[in-house]
């Protein structure tokens, strides 16, 4: 959710920004369809609890190598979303089912964007990224070799590296 939260501080106050990392996220609205899944996976926490969403949702944040060979990360990732109450579980996914597009705000950023994807990242593809990239004028890409959609937990060497350069640029 923290890029959606980067577009919303964005529309309100562009001329305090001077740079964004965007990771793993996109830009555009939810589809009815993604609206309706949203709904849908609400209703799964409210009837089944924390543990149900998080049984969907791991193969859709880790890489299927990372599942199967850091069971240490999968329980992390677990514990975090199972530490979640299903209201705010529900309250999140209500949000991002209703949150604006983005696309047009993308011509109208002016300061350097950082875009960080992992290469299988599913809800927020590699090609979600590049549509960013091509739409802001100075934007930098980054894929994130072996990584999903939890790119800074599955490859933080890479990640890290990429957003530590991005800053020492920024604030030359």
């Amino acid at each position: 959710m923290g890029g959606y939260i980067l577009f919303a501080f964005y529309r309100k106050f562009a001329e305090r920004v001077t740079g964004l990392v965007l990771a793993d996220t996109r830009a555009q609205a939810d589809t009815d369809e993604g609206k309706q899944a949203r709904f849908e996976m609400a209703q799964i926490a409210y009837k089944q609890g924390a543990r149900a969403i998080t049984d969907i949702m791991i193969p859709k944040l880790l890489s299927p190598a990372t599942i199967q060979t850091r069971p240490e990360l999968v329980q992390r990732v677990r514990t975090m979303i199972e530490g979640n109450q299903v209201s705010g579980i529900a309250g999140d996914l209500m949000a991002m089912a209703e949150r604006p597009d983005s696309i047009p705000l993308l011509k109208r950023m002016t300061c350097p964007v950082q875009i960080l994807v992992g290469e299988l990242d599913l809800p927020t593809s590699p090609s979600d990224a590049k549509l960013m990239a091509d739409r802001i004028s100075n934007a930098h890409l980054a894929i994130i070799p072996g990584a999903a959609h939890l790119s800074n937990l599955e490859q933080p060497g890479p990640f890290n590296e990429t957003v530590r350069s991005f800053v020492v640029n920024v604030t030359r």
